[in-house]
């Protein structure tokens, strides 16, 4: 391969970056490839290459290139981060983990590296331990959104339900994680205070089937969202719901609701 300058260098890792971003890995990979051939020891390349072979699902290559961008760097969180990631898609749990355990101790406040690993005890089953981690995602980017930065100043990630007598539940992002933590609203509902629902208008039909006599609000109708603040509700994400209502296998009963 013809010697390139660091300029040409840097053009190739732009272009790679790019074509990463919009969902071409095979050609960010090629670009990726190029560099390293001339510097073999570029732990960004590396770890970029890595996760256009995670997208393709060539975990082995992918593997391969994260732990050597770790042996060139051992104290680059993200490094871990990802082969945490990797390894949670792989199902090899207990790694997965303890790659996390090492990003969080070189980065301790980043909400991503402490979420991630709550998800894979969650997969687990070790819900005593899990949910302190899960709690991070709602501080995490991707709960970054207009309902969010309105309800900020008045969100709770932990509750006592005798104190609190007010409560709107939001549900999480996406029709799946809506349907599951809703598992929760019943045992919600038993508690008898005052609750309102806050989801997916798509869902508003069937959770007021399953739920009657409650009031379903669309996650979109910022005006009645803002109507619950100046009634002086407190908000609360459906997922934080598991660390009152499922801290163990045996508070999974089973049964449809």
């Amino acid at each position: 391969m013809e010697k390139l300058n660091k300029n040409q260098l840097t053009n190739l890792f732009n272009k790679g970056t790019n074509e990463l971003n919009y969902g071409n890995p095979l050609k960010a990979i090629e670009c990726y490839k190029k560099i390293l051939c001339i510097k073999e020891d570029n732990e960004i390349v590396l770890n970029n290459l890595a996760y256009a072979y995670f997208i393709i699902g060539d975990y082995i290559n992918s593997e391969k290139l994260i732990l050597k961008a770790i042996d060139i760097n051992k104290n680059n969180p993200n490094f871990y981060y990802n082969l945490g990631n990797l390894y949670k898609r792989i199902s090899r749990l207990d790694d997965a983990i303890k790659n996390y355990d090492m990003a969080i101790s070189l980065e301790p406040n980043n909400h991503d590296y402490h979420y991630n690993k709550g998800y894979v005890l969650l997969k687990q089953k070790k819900y005593h331990l899990a949910w302190k981690f899960f709690e991070k995602r709602i501080f995490s980017k991707k709960y970054e959104n207009k309902l969010s930065n309105i309800i900020k100043n008045y969100l709770l990630s932990s509750i006592d339900f005798s104190k609190e007598k007010k409560i709107a539940i939001v549900a999480e992002q996406g029709l799946g994680d809506q349907i599951l933590f809703s598992s929760m609203y019943k045992n919600l509902l038993d508690l008898k205070i005052n609750l309102k629902f806050i989801n997916d208008i798509r869902l508003g039909k069937i959770f007021k089937r399953s739920f009657s006599n409650s009031e379903f609000i669309s996650d979109n109708d910022y005006s009645r969202i803002n109507d619950l603040i100046a009634e002086k509700y407190k908000f609360l994400f459906s997922g934080s719901l598991g660390q009152y209502f499922r801290k163990n296998i045996n508070d999974f009963d089973g049964e449809p609701f």
